[in-house]
């Protein structure tokens, strides 16, 4: 009988229904043994499998022992009382004698995998999750929350923060949750599942294999067989509840508070990740370097490039009041930026046309641009003269591999209180089509909706 087949084990609610009222009618003692127990079984209604499931779950009385069931692939336990013949898992008539071993509690403590008694006894539940419709509308369901798929983990969403590109899925709808920025707790595991109920952690949005040379080689982000994104080709985290990929769970150290940890995935892991690459094309860094967009993710760029071997870091944005934001992050506010050839680095966060040709003109020689800004519109290049002799480096980043993450976590500790109390503002998930709209205008850096579950 393999677990993750079993119809209890997969959360069918008429056979819980069973499984109680079987337990509420048979005792261990009173169950026969051999050929017996088939038809014993084959009287409540069950099966082979349903009845050795219950001996399973069925208290076992002192004195009691239990032991592997060789043919069972080491993932379940079979329960006997000293002196009583051995049911086979094949049709029970051939015996052989029980010696002396450990408890069942014992044994029961040792089984390896993260299947237990809990999940035999998970009750459905539902979960209110948003939907864009299009056009700026937000509606909200309630869905049904069946069992947890195997591999998979079930997240209760404490904090998931919005992001600028979900703007696109306003306007144009979307056929899942979206939400990319998630931090969360695990409540519910599927089979072949490790991680422990419980776990904080954020979610990595793409859905990497884990097996192709990239992954191996610990560039997640460039998984040969990437096809989904989490919160937009599957359902995100403007919800209760979602469901990942165990292996997109990253576990969030004990320190670092989850509204903080949810920073790490644009707002530093992408900045982070982009200054990494730029630093194989300048690896002994430079004294002045430009931001263009003081957003989120312009910010994040601002707080940690210290870090990377950047020295003084100017920062340009239309907006006053980011532009002071990122003043209070230790950036100068850019100057004129008429004049060529003045920065060795250059970061475009903002994607608007703009803001790339003044990247391409005001970078120098032998310096780099790094294309962090997203656009509908193509990225295009100047076909002049000065441009061909600028003789520098474009730098595209998309997004950061599972490997920088202990990384990530040492810039949170030092940058992450920093940025989260100057750009995040915790709402519930009802209050999300108004702080969206307020996002939008511009009102917002980062809004957050955080669980009244939290902790």
């Amino acid at each position: 009988m393999h677990l993750a087949a079993d119809p209890v084990l997969r959360g069918d609610p008429d056979q819980h229904r069973g499984v109680d009222a079987h337990r509420r009618r048979l005792h261990l003692a009173a169950v026969p043994h051999g050929g017996a127990a088939a038809r014993h079984a084959r009287r409540l209604g069950g099966t082979h499998a349903q009845l050795r499931l219950l001996l399973e779950l069925l208290p076992v009385r002192p004195g009691a022992r239990q032991r592997p069931d060789a043919a069972a692939d080491g993932h379940r336990l079979q329960l006997h009382r000293p002196g009583i013949e051995r049911l086979r898992r094949s049709d029970g008539r051939q015996h052989a004698h029980l010696s002396a071993g450990p408890t069942a509690d014992d044994l029961r403590a040792a089984v390896a995998g993260a299947w237990n008694h809990r999940r035999c006894r998970q009750v459905t539940t539902t979960s209110v999750r948003a939907r864009f419709l299009g056009d700026g509308r937000i509606d909200f369901e309630r869905a049904t929350l069946g069992p947890v798929a195997n591999g998979q983990v079930r997240v209760r969403v404490d904090v998931c923060a919005l992001c600028g590109s979900d703007k696109r899925l306003l306007r144009s709808g979307s056929p899942v949750v979206p939400g990319h920025e998630i931090a969360g707790t695990v409540v519910d595991v599927g089979a072949d599942v490790t991680v422990p109920v419980g776990t904080r952690g954020i979610v990595y949005i793409p859905v990497f294999c884990g097996t192709c040379r990239r992954c191996a080689a610990g560039r997640t982000n460039q998984c040969l067989h990437l096809r989904e994104l989490i919160g937009w080709q599957r359902d995100g985290g403007f919800a209760e509840h979602v469901d990942v990929p165990a292996r997109c769970l990253l576990p969030v150290p004990d320190d670092v508070p989850l509204d903080t940890a949810v920073l790490g995935l644009d707002t530093v892991g992408t900045a982070a990740h982009a200054l990494r690459l730029w630093q194989r094309t300048q690896p002994d860094g430079v004294d002045r370097a430009l931001v263009i967009g003081a957003g989120p993710l312009g910010l994040g760029v601002v707080a940690v490039a210290g870090a990377f071997g950047v020295g003084e870091v100017d920062a340009f944005d239309p907006h006053e009041g980011r532009l002071a934001t990122a003043v209070e992050l230790g950036a100068r506010a850019a100057g004129d930026l008429a004049a060529e050839n003045q920065y060795d680095l250059v970061v475009e966060v903002s994607g608007a046309a703009a803001a790339r040709e003044t990247a391409q003109r005001v970078v120098a020689p032998g310096g780099a641009v790094i294309a962090l800004g997203e656009s509908d519109e193509p990225y295009t290049m100047p076909a002049t003269p000065r441009w061909r002799r600028t003789d520098c480096y474009t730098v595209r980043s998309f997004y950061f591999p599972t490997s920088e993450v202990e990384a990530n976590w040492d810039l949170l500790r030092g940058h992450g209180a920093a940025l989260r109390d100057r750009l995040t503002v915790p709402v519930t998930l009802a209050e999300l089509p108004d702080a969206f709209a307020r996002f939008v205008a511009g009102d917002y850096f980062k809004p957050c909706i955080v669980s009244e579950d939290a902790s």
